[in-house]
């Protein structure tokens, strides 16, 4: 039996450093990893949410936080990325589409943080 491989789970430094709570983060991560796309109300989006959750495709959701507000994980079976409404925002500025609901063979991509080299 082949073992499941957990996503590269990435937290935006901007939480820690105005002290939000982790632990209500991690919680809208799981639910993100438990197939919930939030707070989301367009029936498109949603579906789309659904279908690349199935076919383990970059997929986008929105999540309300009292300690850190409006925040969004995107992500697929690799790489899951948590981070406010406003990087989010920056991040996707000017993409022609959502991310759930694209039909570009090259689906938008949140501009993402580069790897470190370990020496």
């Amino acid at each position: 039996m082949s073992e499941l491989k957990l996503p590269e789970i990435i937290v935006h430094a901007v939480f820690q450093e105005y002290e939000c709570d982790l632990e209500e983060i991690l919680k809208c991560i799981t639910a993100f990893l438990e197939g919930d796309c939030g707070v989301i109300k367009d029936e498109d989006e949603v579906l789309g949410f659904m279908r690349r959750t199935m076919e383990q495709k970059l997929r986008h959701g929105v999540y309300e936080t009292t300690t850190a507000g409006r925040i969004h994980v995107v992500g697929d079976s690799e790489r899951i990325m948590a981070m406010p409404d406003v990087i989010f925002a920056q991040g996707t500025q000017g993409t022609p589409c959502s991310i759930n609901t694209c039909t570009c063979k090259t689906p938008p991509e949140v501009k993402k943080k580069p790897k470190s080299k370990k020496k």
